[in-house]
Order: C-alpha cells, then sequence, then structure tokens
C-alpha cells in the first residue's frame, strides 16, 4: 500500500495531469497554484496583486482540504514573470500570510501556465494533536 495520498479540493479546477496536494506521513505537498477562478481556471483581471491573492486563496483551499491552514506551512516557492512586480506581489502575499511568513524563496521566469504571472507551491505539516 503506497503511503502517499492524494488530495483534491472540491470546488477547486484542476488539470489532470496532477493533483493539488499528496500528503506523505506528516508532510503535504501543495501543487503549483495560480491566480485562477477557482471554479473555471480563468485568471483574476488586474495584475500580479490580485492574481497574488487569488493563488493563496487557492493554496488555502488546497491545505484546507489537508488539514492544514497556513501557519503549518513550512516554506513556499513563489515563480514569478516579471521580477520588476515583486515588491506588488510581495505587499498582497503578506496581505494574505500575514505578518509571521514561513520560509519562501522567489524565483524570476520567462513564462507560467495559462500565462500567469504568478504560480505558487508549498510544503507544510499536518498539525500535531
Amino acid at each position: 500500500m503506497s503511503r502517499v495520498r492524494k488530495v483534491n479540493a472540491p470546488g477547486l479546477a484542476r488539470l489532470p495531469a496532477f493533483s493539488h496536494a499528496t500528503i506523505v506521513d506528516d508532510q503535504v505537498f501543495v501543487a503549483g497554484m495560480l491566480g485562477a477562478e477557482p471554479e473555471t481556471d480563468e485568471l483574476v483581471p488586474g495584475g500580479v496583486g490580485p492574481q497574488t491573492e487569488q493563488t493563496l486563496r487557492n493554496m488555502e483551499t488546497v491545505l484546507a482540504a489537508c488539514g492544514c491552514t497556513f501557519a503549518d506551512v513550512a516554506k513556499v516557492n513563489v515563480y514569478l514573470t516579471d521580477m520588476g512586480q515583486f515588491a506588488e506581489m510581495n505587499r498582497a502575499y503578506l496581505a494574505v500570510v500575514g505578518d509571521d511568513p514561513p520560509a519562501r524563496i522567489t524565483v524570476g521566469c520567462t513564462a507560467l501556465a495559462l500565462g500567469a504571472m504568478v504560480e505558487m507551491d508549498c510544503i507544510a505539516f499536518l498539525p500535531v494533536g
């Protein structure tokens, strides 16, 4: 029997090539999330700030389906198509995750799926108790 449990959050669209998350023991691996409307996969309008906020809301939905919150996140990977938009992304990021954020890296890249400006994935741990 596999130790890997696959999780897909109800009401959140996904491509058939991956699960929203996998859980192995107490570790939660959330797949890359985009700033798309939950049920349609259409990117939210307004640029990197709104896309960042929606990306994190989608991630929050997946974390909840796994039994976690942002407080359980150990590391976030951010992929940004325009590093000139770093400050705007960062403002939106902190507005959602709060003033005690997890470890993070932000990597500049040339393109993302669906033409998104930002994509994020994360590693979390199931809460104890």
